[in-house]
Order: structure tokens, then C-alpha cells, then sequence
């Protein structure tokens, strides 16, 4: 069984998950997008155990702080092989927008569909585009870590660098297409809703869904 911690970090207020086993008190960190000292202390406040961090995708608000909690901890990094070049690219990441130069060298990639361990928990990874091609999800039980592909009425921009709108509305068909509407989405900012609740009011989502395109 999995639980989870949110801590909104960053200047642009992003929800940071700790993904943790209750029976061996592993977790993931899933986009620490800055504050990775508040984040640290968390960690150690819970007793808990790292062992990887995990970014839904390359933007610098929610890859800010992971350099430095790998460091501090020891543990790897992974981002979608799709979003690798962003990581090293100030433009791309959009760091430079924020008026500092962000490069993270280090880090592993990971691919479609693919999946890792929590304790014995599994997560299964998705890749969603559209934000940025290699935007993904993380799935378990009835809850998917969707990063910047839904928000509670809203969707994810895509009039930023490898943005994408056609792809957007083809990974948000995909995912009302896919899931149960008791689907849980803990989204990369503001508060966690459910697929039932979006489809029925988020407007910009129900408009890529009558799309005929």
C-alpha cells in the first residue's frame, strides 16, 4: 500500500508528491520543483527512505530542486526520454524566464509504458504529450500524477517552447478514455480532483473531448 505527502514548492507554487510504502517506508519524490531543503527536512521529519526522483516532465518549476536532493541523498533522477534535452537547455527548461540558468547533467530516462517499484507497489508510467513531448503520468491504485496535463478546470499550456495543442487534446482523450471516472488526478499545481469531476465542468477539457479532430 502506497500514501503520499504533497508539498507545494517553488515560486510558482507546485505540488511536490512523496510517494511512500507504508511497510518499508521507501518513497519517490515526484517533481520537486525548487525548496529542496524544505523538502529534506520533510523526508527526515517522516522517517522516510528515497530512492529515486521522478519528473513528470523538463520544465524548470518542477525539476528545480532535484540536482540537490539527489545529491543529498544519493539517488538517481529519471525523466521521459523525450524531455532529456530539456534538463541541459535553459531555454527549453524555461529557467532563463525565471531570471536563472538551470542544467541538470545527470539523470536516467525512461520510455513509454514502462513501470518501477515502490516497496512492492507498482507504477506504471505513461507518456502524455502535448505540454512537452515527453510529458508522463504516473499511475497506481485509483491515482494518476498527471504533472501539467489536467488541473481542476484547466489543462496544460502549450504555447511554450515543444508545446504542442493537437497532442494535449489527443493525451487528455486518451486518459478520459482509458480510466474510471473515480480516477483520483493529483495535478502538478493547485488541488487534486477526479476525472469524473473534470469531465463533467473543467470547460477546456470538455471542449478537447467534443472535438470531431
Amino acid at each position: 500500500m502506497l500514501r503520499y505527502e504533497c508539498i507545494s514548492v517553488g515560486p510558482l507554487s507546485t505540488n511536490c508528491y512523496l510517494l511512500i510504502d507504508v511497510e518499508t517506508s521507501e518513497c519517490s519524490v515526484v517533481d520537486p520543483g525548487g525548496d529542496a531543503e524544505d523538502i529534506s527536512r520533510t523526508v527526515k521529519s517522516l522517517n522516510i527512505i528515497p530512492s529515486r526522483i521522478l519528473l513528470t516532465h523538463g520544465h524548470v518549476d518542477h525539476m528545480a530542486g532535484a540536482d540537490i536532493l539527489a545529491e543529498m541523498f544519493r539517488i538517481p533522477i529519471f525523466v521521459h526520454e523525450l524531455d532529456s534535452e530539456m534538463l541541459s537547455d535553459p531555454d527549453l527548461n524555461l529557467s532563463m524566464l525565471l531570471g536563472e540558468k538551470k542544467v541538470i547533467k545527470n539523470f536516467e530516462v525512461f520510455k513509454d509504458n514502462s513501470s518501477f517499484n515502490i516497496g512492492i507497489n507498482s507504477i506504471n508510467i505513461y507518456n502524455t504529450p502535448g505540454h512537452t513531448p515527453g510529458s508522463s503520468c504516473f499511475h497506481f491504485e485509483d491515482v494518476m500524477i498527471c504533472g501539467d496535463l489536467i488541473f481542476r478546470d484547466g489543462v496544460g499550456r502549450t504555447d511554450l517552447p515543444l508545446g504542442n495543442e493537437e497532442k494535449l487534446k489527443s493525451s487528455i482523450k486518451w486518459l478520459c478514455e482509458s480510466f474510471q471516472n473515480n480516477l483520483k488526478i493529483f495535478p502538478g499545481h493547485g488541488e487534486v480532483t477526479t476525472l469524473k469531476s473534470e469531465i463533467s465542468s473543467n470547460y477546456f477539457l470538455r471542449r478537447f473531448l467534443l472535438s470531431k479532430e
